[in-house]
């Protein structure tokens, strides 16, 4: 609930949604994103007492796989605690979030082992859950000093120094939202704060990359208008650009869809690369 206290604002905000509704929706939402550590706690009894073994062997798997199956809105899991070790999260790139999340876990496991065998004196000695956990953890340690060195060569033969511009106009929400149901004086109005914005910061100093927000470009970007306003800002010797804006595909069933996009232009003014937004904020987009 302290976390996603503003689940509450948001709602109100963007869904225009009542102050009780809004509270009601934060205490579902709060619930319903922590289901997947009743279920752990229910599975990983079931299965020590059903199969007998130690919890090293169990918890880090079920863990893991309650974590996998349960939807989140956000992906709010206990591996991205982990972001200040950057030696032990290089082998995200294998694993992906989860694989950090069973790292987490399967440490808490041998630690719980040990302080069994600390405190019972009849307790075993995990000898196996020791070697297995250190036969998992020094490859991923050796990947990741491997991994660090590989970007720390790769960035030491780049330019130093990359100048670029992050361009943030003041725009409301209400102008905001009139610009995405097409109201052609606010979108007009976007575009016109974005563009004086960014060429005022031109003026001042020489960029290679300038960076739009999110829906900053108001129009649809493959509409063919982009071409007249864009030129305005990147010039032919100057920058890339990378802006949000509104793309239009046709989907499977030859539907025609308008994605959330973010979009990449060379300093050739043509198009490097464009990713479509698959997930959306519920209530605010």
């Amino acid at each position: 609930i302290i976390g996603f206290y503003w689940i509450t604002y948001v709602t109100q905000e963007f869904g225009h949604l009542p102050l009780w509704i809004s509270i009601l929706i934060l205490l579902l939402f709060a619930t319903f994103s922590c289901l997947h550590i009743p279920l752990f706690l229910i599975t990983t009894k079931y299965l020590h007492k059903k199969l007998g073994i130690s919890l090293f062997w169990i918890a880090p798997f079920t863990f893991t796989a309650c974590e996998f199956i349960n939807p989140q809105l956000f992906p709010w899991y206990i591996g991205n605690s982990l972001i200040q070790y950057t030696t032990l999260i290089q082998f995200i790139d294998i694993t992906g979030i989860l694989g950090l999340s069973f790292q987490i876990v399967l440490v808490n496991a041998l630690i719980f082992e040990l302080l069994l065998f600390a405190s019972k004196k009849e307790y075993p000695f995990c000898y196996k859950e020791l070697v297995v956990f250190l036969i998992l953890i020094i490859p991923i340690i050796i990947y990741g000093n491997q991994s660090i060195q590989k970007y720390k060569s790769l960035l030491s033969k780049e330019p130093s120094i990359f100048k670029y511009a992050i361009i943030q106009a003041n725009i409301g929400n209400f102008e905001k939202a009139a610009a995405e149901n097409k109201d052609e004086d606010a979108m007009l109005t976007i575009l016109d704060k974005n563009t004086k914005m960014t060429l005022r910061t031109l003026l001042d100093s020489k960029t290679d990359f300038i960076i739009w927000p999110e829906t900053s470009y108001p129009f649809t970007f493959n509409d063919g208008y982009y071409n007249t306003e864009i030129s305005k800002i990147i010039k032919n010797d100057s920058q890339g650009f990378i802006f949000g804006g509104f793309n239009q595909k046709l989907d499977t069933n030859k539907n025609l869809r308008i994605y959330n996009s973010l979009f990449i232009l060379g300093k050739d003014q043509k198009l490097s690369g464009d990713y479509d937004k698959t997930f959306l904020l519920a209530f605010g987009e």
